[in-house]
């Protein structure tokens, strides 16, 4: 009885360890890949995806959740066009503690979209912390603080 008490509980302690999310390797890796999935041709939407899930900040894991809503939603906004371009706009860091980044996507067609990002040091290490997706011009504008 004893022994399958320790074996529930080492095997809780790894499983538990492995949803854990992990810590992206740089701010400006996660900005290299994430560039790099948008401007790939084949399912750009679906590898950003994959490039944002399982790095939230802890206690932000339930956005995993969320990851792939937002793709659907890059992929219905994209309608089978192509990535043209991704454009960084805006960087704003508080100390070495907090950071947003945010990007339009412009798409083959000419229209944009802009993604939000922010992220948070943690114990030393960066989390993806939250991002949005808009093609509203009142929420980029509001973002960008410019007239679009």
């Amino acid at each position: 009885m004893r022994r399958s008490l320790i074996v529930i509980a080492v095997l809780f302690l790894f499983s538990s360890s492995a949803l854990a999310d992990q810590p992206l390797k740089s701010l400006d890796a996660f900005e290299a890949d994430m560039k790099k999935c948008l401007l790939q041709k084949q399912d750009p939407a679906g590898c950003l995806g994959d490039t944002m899930s399982g790095h939230f900040s802890p206690g932000n894991e339930k956005l995993n959740d969320v990851v792939k809503q937002v793709a659907s939603i890059l992929k219905q906004w994209l309608a089978g066009n192509k990535v043209y371009a991704v454009h960084p706009v805006k960087n704003k860091a508080l100390g070495s503690f907090y950071e947003e980044r945010v990007y339009l996507i412009e798409d083959t067609t000419g229209s944009i979209i802009m993604i939000e990002t922010s992220f948070i040091k943690t114990l030393g290490s960066w989390y993806l912390h939250r991002f949005n997706l808009s093609s509203k011009k009142d929420t980029m504008q509001s973002v960008l603080g410019v007239n679009i």
